[in-house]
């Protein structure tokens, strides 16, 4: 089953029960934080991904149709946390994740 997950009534993402997996639509002009070379996840829904059993996190890029995927654990072990003013964001560059085809 997909669960939508939602901040402040806005969609950020979408696990799936089955693969535990957690996909993220993002823009890379609009979203790629370049500082840190890759994505935020909201600490909040860190904390819900780690409840829910998640194994993989996938982050599509819409306008460049780029797919990168990562272990979860990553965004648990080894991820820098900021915060921008939009609360704590763990970010995983994407130079650490698989660019799948």
């Amino acid at each position: 089953m997909r669960k939508t997950l939602r901040i402040d009534g806005k969609i950020v993402g979408h696990f799936d029960d089955k693969s535990k997996t957690y996909t993220k639509n993002v823009e890379e002009r609009k979203h790629k934080m370049w500082k840190y070379r890759g994505y935020g996840i909201q600490n909040s829904i860190v904390i819900r991904l780690q409840k829910l059993g998640c194994k993989k996190v996938i982050i599509k890029e819409l306008d460049t149709k780029k797919t990168f995927e990562a272990k979860f654990s990553q965004y648990l072990e080894t991820s820098k946390v900021y915060d921008f003013g939009h609360g704590e964001q763990a970010f995983v560059p994407t130079s650490e994740m698989k660019e799948l085809p």
